[in-house]
């Protein structure tokens, strides 16, 4: 029975804070997306929007270098779309057991509010379980250093199995035993005569 007296373990987040752009971040999937009440950055505190409503986020736990780590995507959010994209592009919903992989590729300007900092831009890519092979579901595969998104090899249909030819007699080849039969049916008889012919027949 769990001890209700005992200390919740916190999951870290990912952070791409102070990060430089390029940075990438890539685990495997723990646990399925959740989508939770945000908090407030500073306080911790859950976050509401001006008119009361509770702010929401999307978060996927990774493993990362075998430590877990929450993947947190605001709603709406930078973030929130590249997850988004990445699963079109996998024809898969992110669950557990596929690898995700997201970049930091760059910042904006906010465009609501310009003195504050920048908006980071992010770029993911998810590769969805398969325990039949490497590739995802619809043939794609991610490579998890450079994020490229690749058409996985057609493997070659399975070949039918060949029956073994038997040797045939190769063309002019001459049957001996047909000729004898037909020497000694002619009336030439002697082995002798019947070996000079067949030889004969076989130089011609």
């Amino acid at each position: 029975m769990p001890d209700p007296f005992a200390t919740q373990e916190k999951t870290p987040s990912v952070s791409f804070k102070d990060k430089p752009i390029g940075t990438r971040v890539s685990g495997r999937v723990v646990e399925a997306p959740e989508e939770v009440q945000s908090r407030d950055y500073d306080t911790g505190e859950p976050a509401f929007w001006p008119d009361g409503k509770p702010k929401k986020s999307i978060v996927t736990v990774l493993e990362i270098n075998g430590e877990r780590y929450g993947l947190w995507a605001p709603k709406p959010s930078a973030m929130f779309r590249a997850l988004s994209d990445a699963q079109q592009v996998a024809g898969a919903q992110i669950a557990v057991g596929g690898i995700l992989t997201v970049d930091f590729t760059g910042e904006q300007p906010n465009p609501d509010k310009p003195r504050l900092n920048p908006q980071k831009q992010y770029k993911a890519f998810y590769q969805p379980n398969n325990p039949f092979g490497e590739d995802s579901g619809n043939g794609q595969q991610v490579n998890t250093q450079t994020g490229e998104v690749t058409q996985a090899p057609q493997q070659p249909p399975y070949a039918q199995p060949q029956t073994p030819q038997q040797p045939t007699p190769q063309q002019g080849q001459l049957d001996v035993a047909t000729i004898t039969r037909s020497l000694q049916e002619a009336g030439i008889t002697d082995p002798a005569t019947i070996a000079a012919i067949i030889a004969a027949r076989q130089q011609g």
